[in-house]
């Protein structure tokens, strides 16, 4: 992945020069009435007041920082203000903190950006993160953090300083709620504190990560964070989510950008749906649901560079190794689609197929495309047309196709599709 390259070091300047040079350019001003320079010039204004605070700001989210790295609560809720509700719940967004495995953990002033509001003071704040094991380079969200000057008791005298009143992290679940995380072998699960099933989830994700990675001939860390919540809020803002309804969803493999203006990734995480909880442990059902999504992990950021047929259909494949024909379900939709492309013409599922009405379609269809792949060509040329599309996106699609297969999308779809009514109809 590509990384920001070293900071270059600039040669240094004559800094005693250049103050001299302005030294002697005051005086000739002074001494040659250039208008604006006289004694009759209105006084500047006072510094900003929110400009000024900003190294104080700045000492205070170290204190953070430090108190984070150290696990320390106790320093962590002395940067926090007197407010009983706020400091409840940096509590919990603490002790939710600490439970992941941190490589960086820290926390920056956005230099330039405070601001006075009323008695507040008002500035973006950077939290640098990165899950050790996790996250391939650290993830760093903007908030806003509202501070206030506070009477603080010390060395026998009260004193002022800022703390945080107020801030609008919510780029994750532990921003939100007290979470719990288990870890499993590669699996790392974020659920609700209380939630007990947690425990048998992980051990389903460590158990999906290990049939994925024996199915998938690509390198990846064969590790998968997942988040397990009772709530939908988290699935609900997962950018670029194929459906506008959460409710459409079972789960959801999503990217994590290392930061706001980079778009390099950082993670591939997976949420699920609260029904996922429900779902008996070790079921069938929940074992491929797993695999499917588990799958787009691997695949990393290839995933966004082949046709979403091709990604899904492979996820497909992956999710129903080991079970048995019968386990292996298929919506009635794909088999009326397939019928109906076996007697007209067939097309391999569009880009915007994999949401809305025709998803239920389309997921089969792209399952039974590549299942013929394997059959037909053998496994190795299914992951060989995957390399292919990834290396060349802009590509046209059935130039690609009839690269690597000898056929275009239409008969790769017409083969399918009398696959699925061979085996379903």
């Amino acid at each position: 992945m590509s990384t920001a390259p070293a900071d270059e070091h600039p040669s240094r300047t004559p800094w005693s020069a250049v103050l001299l040079g302005v030294l002697v350019l005051g005086i000739l001003l002074a001494t040659c009435g250039v208008p604006g320079g006289g004694a009759d010039d209105p006084p500047r204004s006072p510094a900003d007041p929110a400009r000024v605070a900003e190294p104080a700001l700045a000492e205070l989210l170290g204190e953070r920082s430090r108190a984070l790295g150290g696990d320390d609560r106790d320093a962590w809720l002395a940067t926090v203000g007197e407010d009983a509700a706020y400091r409840e719940r940096q509590g919990w967004v603490f002790d939710n903190l600490v439970q992941l495995p941190r490589a960086v953990a820290r926390f920056e002033l956005v230099d330039g950006s405070a601001r006075t509001e009323g008695d507040e003071v008002v500035a973006e704040v950077r939290r640098v993160l990165q899950v050790a094991g996790w996250d391939v380079v650290p993830v760093t969200t903007a908030a806003e953090y509202r501070f206030r000057l506070t009477t603080v008791a010390g060395g026998g005298a009260a004193t002022t300083a800022y703390r945080v009143v107020a801030d609008t992290e919510a780029s994750a679940p532990w921003d939100l709620a007290p979470v719990r995380v288990v870890v499993r072998g590669g699996a790392l699960v974020v659920a609700d504190a209380a939630d007990a099933r947690a425990d048998a989830l992980a051990d389903d994700v460590e158990q999906a990560i290990d049939d994925v990675a024996s199915e998938v001939p690509l390198p990846w860390s064969a590790r998968a964070m997942v988040y397990a919540l009772s709530a939908t809020d988290v699935l609900r803002a997962v950018e670029g989510m194929p459906v506008d309804d959460p409710e459409q969803l079972d789960g959801v493999a999503f990217t994590v950008a290392a930061a706001p203006e980079d778009r390099t990734v950082a993670a591939v995480r997976v949420v699920l749906h609260p029904r996922l909880l429900t779902t008996d442990a070790g079921s069938p059902s929940r074992g491929r649901l797993l695999r499917h999504e588990l799958t787009h992990v691997a695949l990393g950021d290839r995933d966004d560079r082949v046709p979403t047929w091709l990604s899904e259909g492979v996820a497909e494949l992956v999710s129903v190794r080991g079970m048995a024909m019968g386990e292996r379900a298929i919506s009635r939709a794909a088999i009326d689609a397939a019928e109906a492309g076996v007697a007209g013409v067939a097309e391999l599922p569009g880009d915007a197929d994999f949401g809305g009405a025709r998803s239920g379609a389309s997921y089969g269809l792209a399952w039974w495309a590549c299942e013929h792949v394997v059959r037909t060509w053998g496994e190795d040329r299914l992951w060989s047309l995957l390399a292919s599309y990834a290396a060349s996106p802009d590509e046209d699609r059935d130039a690609v196709l009839r690269r690597v297969l000898g056929v275009d999308g239409s008969e790769l779809a017409g083969a399918a599709g009398r696959r699925i009514v061979s085996v379903f109809g």
